[in-house]
């Protein structure tokens, strides 16, 4: 199946654990790191090439980070505008969602392959390294979910 908005767009998927016994506190700096005060906060002090693509469509609407943005910002926006969970891939997929899935170990995973990629560009370690050790961590996942053969 061809799909003209192929591919995934990262969220914040942002939650509060049922278990926190923090709740309210977790609602606060969720709304505050989310609402345009925020993003205007870290525009001006840090800078607009600083505020995070993709966050808010208002943000879109800055005059300042329209400026800073002008080789990104429609490409991002096209890309939220066609984002879903039915056009995400060119070819049938075994799955629903855009890219998680939706495994325990998926998070440490995810952890893990950041680790190598954050090493291959500090330097400490080669792209290619980084790739081979992140394929064997998805691999030793992956293998805790192989059906045993004839199942």
């Amino acid at each position: 199946m061809d799909t003209e908005d192929a591919g995934w767009l990262y969220s914040w998927s942002l939650a509060i654990p049922s278990t926190s016994d923090h709740k309210d506190a977790a609602w606060d700096f969720v709304s505050w790191m989310t609402n345009k005060e925020y993003i205007k906060l870290v525009g001006e002090r840090f800078g607009w090439e600083r505020v995070p693509p993709g966050s808010r469509y208002s943000t879109y609407e800055v005059p300042e980070y329209r400026e800073i943005s002008q080789a990104y910002a429609q490409p991002t926006l096209d890309a939220m505008d066609g984002a879903s969970q039915e056009s995400s891939m060119t070819h049938p997929v075994p799955y629903e969602g855009l890219q998680f899935v939706a495994i325990p170990e998926f998070q440490d995973l995810g952890t893990r392959v950041g680790q190598q990629i954050s090493a291959a560009v500090a330097g400490q370690i080669t792209v290619d390294e980084a790739l081979e050790q992140s394929q064997a961590y998805a691999e030793q996942v992956a293998r805790t979910y192989q059906r045993e053969e004839g199942q």
